[in-house]
């Protein structure tokens, strides 16, 4: 993070997709000096926000999985209410669908 003390007006950041609470690229956000090796440095250079996501969305997962027509799907990441539900709806549509639940344990054969 040293960098970002060395820019300049002249420089921008760019910051792209969710940013963590607590993290350097939320304070930045929010307008709170960072913190920089245990220091906090209040950022001068100009910033842009830009909503990328490296994460499909629900639309995008279900047709994902309609056109690689998998023989088993499992659900893990999401909190447990949405991969159950996803699961749930896949098995309404045919798919063999699990999502366990922490702790649980799958035997996969290849």
């Amino acid at each position: 993070m040293d960098y970002i003390t060395k820019l300049n007006k002249n420089s921008k950041i760019f910051l792209t997709g969710y940013q963590v609470e607590g993290t350097n690229g939320r304070r930045l956000m929010e307008g709170k000096p960072i913190k920089i090796n245990g220091r906090k440095f209040k950022v001068e250079t100009p910033f842009e926000f830009f909503d990328f996501s490296a994460h499909a969305g629900k639309a995008d997962l279900y047709e994902y999985v309609r056109r690689s027509n998998p023989e088993t799907v499992i659900c893990v990441h999401g909190d447990s209410e949405n991969t159950k539900l996803f699961a749930e709806t896949l098995k309404l549509e045919g798919f063999n669908a699990y999502a366990p639940k922490v702790g649980d344990k799958l035997k996969i054969d290849f």
